[in-house]
Order: structure tokens, then sequence, then C-alpha cells
């Protein structure tokens, strides 16, 4: 397996062809006048649906809307949802669902002027209008009502649409109005946003802990959630399971790290199949010598029939794995061949914050790493975050977060769209072929789609010898041709190929330098 360690990694640069068959994209919005990033999204139909987070100035009102786009990434419509006692909403990942009946429905909270924050639940039509808002109050009922306003804090954080049509949330609040003293919920509720139960998490086996996801059981409709057993560090993260009442029937720990690395938030979780779930978390260990604190990331596979690891595996982002804000983000997702894509933010070295996106095996074997930037030339004075990504139709990616660069006073709302291989406009990729971070220049591959013959163009010659080979795409090997160094061009005829789509591999010195697709027309 291979493992990405941030001394043996090279970074290879690729520019992504526009084809009739696949449409990335890496796009910046402004929708409304402040700062706006991309919380959540939604890959439905025709078109893309993202629920975004707006902070205006100079008073500081934050606030909730959708942005919806067509497949090529144009913005066609928006919405903003709000209060006016509204001064601060608070979001994270995952909060932003389609129903069956064919609504939307998010969940955050937003903080009152008086400084108390409730829970909230907004269900929206396709026109982007507002159906209802429910508010959900802090659990502690009593000391609430006596408590002073700024010091009273319930959030919900994470919503999926049940069997019957009703709504599993996670949430989080602080016990006895005390700030720190978090304690994760559950709540159910009907189609329309009634409560019918709420479950607190069991004091014998939680002293207290955060909840950001949950997941429900296509067996038996129970849920899925991963989440820590006390917030002392270290963090003791398990999976646990309930049934479809929110009783906890059993859980299993997972990231089984010892000091000096500890485990870490935030957490995800994702349902393979009947007997398998995959958690994805994180590490955190400070360097001695430097007393930097590195990060890496830790994927759990979970047998939930025997409750037992299957098998973990610990995976280093480049440097390391961070967000330029407290609200981080990190998700599993399944794609259509069975593989796993993991996304968060990491960052890069002399270049900053980055969204990064790994895509692993069932069997925790790393495939490829992806991190992205707005552009090219973004350097140290961009930070992006990548908060949520779902899977397209096509195979590819959809990432959306927020941009933000030195001296400006607003951060924009992005939004990535890729290929099936992770490629999008501002690609970088990582690899363990090199002992030492390189930039290698991207060559130039047209036309795009082609008929008979493909070209390949360097900026400079090549100083050593190239051997290109061309794959189909079930990965068969179908020609392998070795060129000569010193050229800045290469041509390879593809008369032979029947129309399709058709991945190309570059190599020197036996090691990959380029990766890319091409159609044959």
């Amino acid at each position: 397996m291979k493992k990405f360690i941030a001394t043996i990694i090279s970074v290879l640069l690729f520019n992504v062809s526009f084809s009739q068959t696949d449409t990335t994209f890496n796009n910046l919005y402004s929708p409304y006048h402040g700062t706006t990033g991309i919380n959540s999204l939604i890959n439905n139909d025709s078109f893309y649906y993202a629920l975004y987070s707006q902070l205006d100035t100079p008073d500081l009102i934050q606030n909730y809307g959708i942005l919806k786009f067509n497949k090529y990434g144009e913005l066609l419509d928006s919405s903003l949802w709000g209060h006016l006692d509204t001064s601060v909403a608070f979001n994270f990942g995952h909060t932003f669902i389609k129903t069956t009946d064919n609504y939307f429905v998010f969940c955050g909270s937003s903080k009152d002027s008086q400084g108390t924050v409730r829970g909230i639940l907004v269900k929206v039509n396709c026109n982007l209008d507002t159906l209802w808002t429910k508010w959900f109050n802090h659990p502690d009922t009593l000391i609430a009502s006596q408590a002073n306003p700024s010091v009273i804090y319930s959030t919900l954080t994470d919503i999926k649409e049940t069997p019957d049509g009703g709504y599993i949330i996670t949430g989080n609040y602080n016990k006895d109005c005390i700030n720190l003293n978090v304690h994760g919920f559950l709540i159910k509720t009907d189609t329309s946003g009634n409560i019918l139960w709420f479950k607190l998490m069991p004091s014998s086996i939680i002293s207290s802990n955060y909840l950001y996801d949950i997941e429900i059981d296509p067996i038996d409709s129970g849920f899925y959630f991963p989440s820590n057993r006390s917030n002392q560090a270290p963090q003791n993260i398990s999976l646990f399971k309930t049934d479809k009442f929110g009783n906890v029937l059993w859980f299993t720990k997972v990231n089984l790290v010892s000091y000096p690395k500890y485990p870490q938030y935030p957490v995800d979780a994702e349902v393979i199949d009947s007997s398998t779930v995959i958690v994805v978390s994180t590490i955190d260990w400070e360097n001695t010598v430097t007393s930097h604190i590195h990060n890496s990331v830790m994927v759990t596979s979970v047998n939930t029939n025997t409750h037992s690891i299957n098998w973990e595996n610990e995976f280093s982002f480049n440097n390391e794995r961070d967000c330029p804000t407290l609200h981080q983000s990190i998700g599993a997702n399944l794609t259509p061949n069975g593989n796993i894509a993991i996304s968060t933010t990491m960052i890069v070295y002399n270049m900053g914050y980055r969204g990064s996106l790994l895509l692993i095996n069932q069997n925790g074997d790393s495939l490829w790493q992806r991190y992205y930037a707005h552009t090219y030339s973004d350097s140290n004075n961009v930070d992006v975050q990548l908060n949520d990504l779902v899977v397209c139709d096509d195979g590819g990616f959809l990432m959306g977060g927020f941009y933000h660069k030195d001296l400006e006073m607003y951060s924009h709302a992005w939004l990535v769209k890729t290929d099936s291989l992770g490629f999008a406009p501002a690609t970088f990729t990582l690899s363990v072929e090199e002992k030492h971070l390189v930039i290698i220049q991207q060559p130039l591959l047209y036309p795009n789609p082609a008929q008979n013959v493909i070209n390949l163009r360097f900026n400079e010659n090549q100083n050593s010898q190239i051997n290109i080979q061309v794959y189909n795409s079930s990965g068969v090997l179908l020609k392998q041709e070795k060129h000569p160094a010193s050229k800045k061009e290469y041509r390879i005829n593809i008369e032979d190929l029947e129309t399709g789509v058709y991945f190309i591999k570059i190599l020197s010195d036996d090691k990959k330098v380029f990766s890319g697709k091409f159609v044959k027309m």
C-alpha cells in the first residue's frame, strides 16, 4: 500500500482538456455583498445546488442561502434565508438534502441579537422559496431559562432523510449552559419538522462528545455515527450503532494510535455495504525537534456484523491536514466503482491552504491524491478551504468551499468540478515516486477530441527519454511508444483506436510525469 509521506512525494501539475464527455471547472462566486462560502452540496438531475453562508458588513449579519448551478458551473438562481433578529449563523458540511418529495431541507443554527444560539431546520421548494422554519431550543430548558442568553448554545450539524420521510438530525449543545461542556444529541422529526423523539447520549459510555455526522443502516433503519467518548485529550473516537429510536446498541473504538500521536476531529462515516462502514478521522502529533504540530488522516474499515476493525490505515497529506477556520470538515464518499473519495483541506508548505481529494480502494490502498487551488498561479497569499464533496453522474467530483486572498476584505464561494480521475483546472497531484518535492511542467494535450493524431507539447525540451502509454477506459494498455529526449513536442497516431475515451500516461526514467485523457472521435 502506498502512503503519502511528506519526504517522499512529488507534485505533478496537470492541465485538464475540456471535452464533450466531461465538464470541469474551477469557479469563484460572490452572489451577495460580503463574504460568501459554500457549506454543503447536492447533485440533482441537471443541476447542482449549494447551501452557502454569507457574512455582510458592517453589521456582521451572517445568513444562509441556496445557489443553483447548471452542469457547466453557471449560476442560475439564488436565495437568501434570514430573520431580522439574526446576527450570526453557524454551519458545517453535510447539512443540506434533497427530499423524496422534491424539496430541499437544511439545518444549522443562528444567534439572535441577545446572543442565544438555537438550532434551525428549514424547508425550501424548488423555486428556492422558504416553506417553513423550525427552531430548536437548548435541551436544558430550566437552566437555559435562567442563564445569560450569551452562554446558551445549541446547534444542528447533520441531517438525513429516513425511510418514513422524516429526518434524523445530529446536534451539539453546552450542557448546563457551561461553555466547553459540549454534548451531542439526536433528533427524529416527521416530514414537517415536528419532533418525534429527542435522545441525549448515554453518560455511562459518553462523558462528553461532539456529533457531526449520521448515516442510516440499510438493513434495519438504525443509525451509525462517529463520535468521541470524551472531549478531554486525547480524543477517544468510536463508531456507534443505534436502533431506529436512537438507543445505542454497540460501539467500536477506531483510530487506534498511541502517544505521541492522538486522535482528533473532524470525523465522518460512510456506509459501504450491509456489513461495512468506513470512518475517517484525523491524527495530530508534535515534532519534538521543531515543536510543530503535524496532521494526517486515519481511515478505518469496521465490520458491522462482528463490531471489529477490518483494517486501519494512516495517510499523510503532503505536510499536514488542516483548515483555515475552526469549522473544519472531512468527508468520505462512495464512488460508482466502489472506491472511497476522502475530501478535506491541507496545508502545502510555501503555498497555503488547499482543497484535498484522496481516492482509496476498499482494501485501504491509495490510488491517487490531488490538491486544488483556484488558479495555477495561486501562491501563499491565497487560501482555500474545502467543505463538502459529492460524486457526480459522470463519475467526477463536485467540491465546494471558500477562497480568500490576503488583503482582500471578502472571501468568495468556491466550486470545483473534476472528471472521474479528479482532474480540473488548477489541479496538483501528489505521488510517492520521488523523494523530494518537484514541480513538473504541464504539457499541452491537443487536439482533444482528436481523429487521427494527438500531440503533446512541453514548454522546454525533455532531458531524458519518455515512454508514452495509452489505456482504454478499462485500464488495458493499448499502445506504448518510446521517444528520445531533446524534443518539445511528441505526436501519437491514434487512427487504429475505436471511438471513445482513452487515458494517456507519460513516464520518464520509469517515473510518471504526466497523466491525462483524450477523446477519439
